[in-house]
């Protein structure tokens, strides 16, 4: 299906009227359950979120992704499938498809897609679908006080919000994202290119990644669902286990150290972090 309003069944109020697109997903495989399970629906919202009728281009050629989703499905398949934890599968989803842009984007070396806005995923039950099915409502909804996940992160955060600074007396970055990248790659969110650290090339090119998870924040070495960094990712002098380290208020975070039993953040060519939960 293309391009349509759909003022029934999308949000009232002050978004009636604006143009949505619609999509009916079907379940592929002939074996296994019948039903549209999340995991069926999670794979093609992932590839539908960068198909090319699904974006748009702006003035610098960066191709804008849709980032408001509602996922019908059949009631009973809701009520059995999905209602029981709903909250669990939107954020995967979410995570999913930030791994997909993300993957893109360092595939093609630079930063060609990003979401339109914060990503938003609503899910309903519904009489007018099969089991085997789920209906796809979906639009770019820019929102001008959050920024896209997926987008470059600028020095400078809100109030209120939890954000990097880096030390000594650097600028700050926010955490608004469920996912944040720190490396020397150009596809990363906060991309690490200040010349004494290119020179020294301690930190990887996907050095280390912040996740948002309930309102807390993880840490986690390497590259998402990748390689770990070469030279290591350190919170308070300890280093990042493999699972990621929950952060806590004042934290220091070490990106790199020559020896790893005595990270320093004088060591020219690492970078350090200040984590704080108000900026």
């Amino acid at each position: 299906m293309g391009q349509q309003d759909w003022p029934q069944e999308a949000p009232q109020g002050s978004e009636q009227g604006r143009s949505w697109q619609v999509r009916i997903l079907n379940r592929r495989w002939p074996f296994g359950a019948a039903e549209m399970r999340p995991a069926d629906v999670g794979n093609d919202l992932a590839g539908l979120m960068l198909s090319s009728g699904s974006v748009l281009e702006d003035v610098n050629y960066t191709k804008i992704v849709p980032n408001r989703f509602i996922i019908e499905v059949n009631e009973n398949n809701y009520a059995q499938n999905y209602q029981p934890i709903a909250g669990r599968v939107i954020q995967q989803w979410t995570e999913r498809m930030l791994r997909r842009l993300m993957t893109a984007n360092s595939r093609l070396g630079r930063r060609e897609y990003r979401f339109g806005g914060r990503v938003t995923i609503e899910i309903r039950p519904v009489n007018n679908l099969p089991p085997s099915q789920a209906r796809v409502i979906f639009r770019i909804d820019a929102d001008e006080n959050q920024p896209a996940p997926g987008a470059r992160l600028s020095a400078g955060a809100g109030a209120g919000a939890a954000c990097l600074q880096m030390l000594p007396a650097g600028p700050r970055y926010p955490l608004n994202a469920p996912m944040v990248t720190l490396g020397r790659d150009a596809a990363c969110d906060i991309r690490l290119d200040m010349p004494m650290v290119a020179q020294a090339r301690l930190v990887s090119g996907r050095h280390a990644y912040i996740r948002q998870d309930g309102g807390r924040f993880f840490v986690h070495d390497g590259a998402p669902y990748g390689r770990p960094s070469l030279n290591g990712t350190y919170v308070n002098g300890r280093a990042v286990p493999a699972g990621g380290y929950p952060l806590q208020n004042g934290d220091t975070i070490i990106l790199a150290a020559l020896d790893p039993n005595q990270p320093r953040s004088d060591t020219p060519g690492v970078v350090t972090f200040r984590f704080s939960t108000n900026c």
